[in-house]
């Protein structure tokens, strides 16, 4: 009985694992929109305006440029050779037409 005291059950705690990459890596922290905003912010440069020039301000004293009248072109008339063309090619297509058609009648005649 004596070795039964000696051993008192002991209950366990539980305890988180301390990892040595838990101190290696930075903790992550999310920033709030607030916070985003603000930095976007100080990023955006400032703006300033530059002195304004008065000479740009003041009115040109130059003489009035006369004004001249234009002339309205005058309008020819077209004188297109498409017409005479095509009667042209109409008259040689048919003088080439006939010459053939002597022709084939010639060597119809001649195989026969």
């Amino acid at each position: 009985m004596s070795l039964q005291r000696k051993h008192k059950l002991i209950l366990t705690r539980p305890k988180e694992p301390e990892f040595v990459t838990a101190q290696r890596v930075r903790p992550t922290r999310v920033k709030s929109s607030a916070e985003l905003e603000e930095e976007m912010m100080a990023k955006i440069p400032k703006f300033k305006a530059r002195p304004l020039n008065k000479k740009i301000l003041e009115v040109p004293t130059l003489p009035a440029l006369p004004k001249s009248t234009t002339q309205l072109p005058e309008c020819k008339e077209f004188h297109l050779q498409t017409m005479a063309r095509a009667n042209q090619n109409a008259e040689t297509s048919t003088v080439a037409s006939i010459e053939s058609t002597q022709v084939h009648g010639v060597l119809s005649v001649i195989t026969r």
